[in-house]
């Protein structure tokens, strides 16, 4: 039977056209040689930013990552740091830690990843010295830079357990508390305006004699954890902040900031009565204020994402005058209680008061103020020009509370720490007069009193520049 050449090979067409197009690629202008042309790499930014590190400390890592958007393999003659071994940053690339690579290829459609930390040295002066620095990528005749920048911070570690003198720390350089501090009966802890200290994992201020702190609206005591990036500002439960101990004092706290603490100030069994003055206490894991058998009066403060409670009470007499406090639930920062929580304590049967005046107490809860039918003796609760998130029933309950409104007190970001009033925020001189005088500057020296009836909450409006 006659048959063709088709019939007895039905592929071998198909093998010619392969062989075809492999002969037609190879003729194309794209090949698998390296070029070390970098004109064609992108990067991911132009300058790697740095938030403030201490001297000796290390950063956080960032990354930098150089594309190749080309048609070829690039291989890169030459990739360093511009100071070299002085720099006071340190390259990763390839997870080898290097002030300088050559040869480092990167293939057509693929990306180098560079690791980079801030590790700031040599810095003596009290203020904050900018860091600079830039990698370079260069080939002959050509080089391309992205830069560098942060900020150290001159600091001196503290590491003492048990303090046997008196103690005053009067201003910068900061100061790392690297463990848990104990001021004994009869010893006082005096941190004047300026002073900054920055809290390890773990350590705390366990205050059995006196502690004093005296800042000033413009130059307030900071105490906080020791990260000093923004991303670590409102991360919670970095140190386990201020125990005053039952019996403790007398003590003077005023104007100072209190961040990023598991439980930030607690005030235990106190026999002189405590007043807390232009204090910022935020991003707690647990309780802002802890108010247990004390009587306690905050002045112009400002309670802020305290993720257990703003202000918790046990057996305690409380006034908040001029306060804001605020918390929302900040995924992965969820709540767990009200803004105020007022606690029965067991065997107990001293009488419990708290007043509210010219404050704002809002959150995402319907009610930031939970009265308990189950409280023995039942507490005395006063609540005057003030804005509070509770139900309508609950202030048909209380009739002698005077100007209590429900409404949004409109602020401006809480939940980033900025809790200043807007333009049309109903808290706008709302106050009554009588409290702006036991309060009359705000934490940012704004007087209370300048138009007539004060704002209700911590901060006087300011319009815009």
């Amino acid at each position: 039977m006659k048959s063709s050449y088709s019939h007895r090979y039905p592929y071998t067409w198909l093998a010619q056209l392969a062989l075809g197009l492999l002969a037609a690629l190879a003729g194309c202008e794209r090949t698998n040689s390296p070029t070390d042309n970098i004109q064609g790499l992108r990067f991911s930014t132009d300058t790697v930013r740095f938030d403030s590190v201490f001297a000796g400390a290390v950063s956080s890592t960032r990354l930098l990552r150089i594309y190749n958007k080309g048609r070829n393999t690039v291989r890169i003659p030459e990739l360093r740091l511009l100071h070299g071994a002085a720099s006071q940053f340190a390259m990763l690339v390839d997870g080898q830690s290097t002030t300088a690579a050559h040869g480092v290829e990167i293939e057509q459609g693929d990306s180098l990843t560079l690791a980079i930390r801030l590790k700031p040295s040599g810095i003596k002066v009290d203020t904050i010295k900018v860091v600079s620095d830039s990698i370079a990528v260069a080939t002959k005749g050509i080089s391309r830079y992205v830069a560098l920048l942060g900020k150290g911070l001159a600091s001196t570690p503290l590491s003492v357990d048990t303090l046997r003198t008196d103690l005053t720390i009067a201003g910068p350089p900061a100061l790392r508390v690297q463990r848990r501090m104990v001021v004994p009966k009869g010893v006082t802890l005096t941190l004047r305006a300026g002073a900054s200290l920055y809290f390890t994992q773990g350590a705390g201020i366990d205050v059995y004699g006196s502690l004093a702190i005296e800042g000033t609206p413009l130059s307030p005591v900071v105490l906080a954890g020791e990260r000093l990036e923004t991303y670590y500002r409102r991360q919670p439960g970095q140190w386990q902040g201020i125990n005053l101990k039952p019996k403790s004092g007398p003590h003077t706290l005023r104007y100072f900031q209190l961040r990023s603490a598991v439980t930030a100030l607690r005030a235990d069994s106190l026999t002189v009565p405590l007043t807390v003055r232009g204090a910022t206490i935020a991003f707690t894991s647990r309780d802002g204020v802890v108010a247990n058998k004390t009587n306690l009066s905050l002045y112009g403060c400002l309670l802020l994402q305290n993720y257990g409670s703003a202000l918790r009470m046990r057996a305690a007499n409380v006034k908040l005058v001029h306060c804001t406090l605020y918390t929302s639930s900040q995924p992965p920062q969820t709540r767990r209680d009200p803004l105020i929580a007022i606690e029965p304590v067991k065997g107990s049967s001293s009488p419990c008061s708290l007043l509210v005046a010219n404050s704002i107490l809002w959150g995402d809860r319907a009610n930031e103020l939970p009265i308990s039918e189950e409280l023995t003796p039942k507490p005395e609760i006063t609540c005057t020009h003030s804005i509070m998130r509770i139900p309508q029933s609950t202030l048909s309950a209380h009739p002698t509370w005077l100007h209590v409104l429900l409404d949004n007190p409109k602020l401006t970001a809480p939940e980033k720490g900025d809790a200043k009033l807007e333009k049309d925020s109903p808290a706008r001189g709302q106050g009554l007069m009588e409290y702006g005088n036991e309060d009359p500057i705000d934490l940012q020296n704004q007087p209370r009193l300048q138009h007539g009836n004060p704002d209700i909450g911590a901060l006087v409006f300011t319009p815009n520049p």
